[in-house]
């Protein structure tokens, strides 16, 4: 699973299952504060550079998810 955590009070905002292949990532929404639908994937792009990935949208039918996280860097947290 795939956790969405909010930075300032720890709390999960949304928990979604992903696949990984050919870095491309594939997510659906289990459940959570979006709008999304369950039944909506959402497919990214990703590359990683030292600790930090960037993900760029390939398709996602939940607006709300690729408004937020269409093109987005996260960094590793140790």
């Amino acid at each position: 699973t795939l956790e969405v955590l909010n930075k300032e009070d720890n709390t999960n905002m949304e928990t979604m299952k992903y696949t990984i292949r050919d870095s491309v990532l594939t997510i659906q929404k289990l459940f959570g504060q979006s709008q999304c639908d369950e039944n909506a994937i959402g497919t990214y792009k990703f590359i990683i550079t030292n600790d930090h990935m960037l993900l760029n949208v390939i398709s996602d039918s939940c607006d709300d998810r690729k408004n937020v996280i269409g093109k987005m860097e996260l960094s590793k947290v140790k």
